[in-house]
């Protein structure tokens, strides 16, 4: 295999989201470091991943955050990452 084709990860996150309630907000979340939510990605950090509008959307559908009431849904923390593999069409750089 190449080394310029991208690194798939498995990572455990929490991610965090406001509802809005009427004119004020709950704060929810998912994941703990002892239950962490599962996704698989290429992005390498948490910044990346809350730049990727797909994947946000992924894990919102996923969870069940949909709809006009959540807001300021993104990733907070990172408890473990696994290397699966690298990728077979995107690049490093992509």
């Amino acid at each position: 295999m190449s080394d310029t084709k991208a690194m798939i990860y498995h990572v455990g996150v929490r991610v965090t989201w406001k509802k809005t309630r009427g004119k004020s907000y709950l704060n929810m979340y998912r994941g703990s470091e002892q239950s962490p939510l599962d996704i698989v990605t290429r992005n390498e950090t948490i910044a990346e991943m809350n730049k990727n509008p797909v994947l946000i959307s992924q894990i919102m559908t996923a969870i069940g955050a949909t709809g006009k009431a959540v807001q300021d849904f993104h990733v907070v923390a990172e408890y473990g990452r696994k290397e699966l593999g690298r990728s077979n069409f995107y690049e490093q750089g992509e």
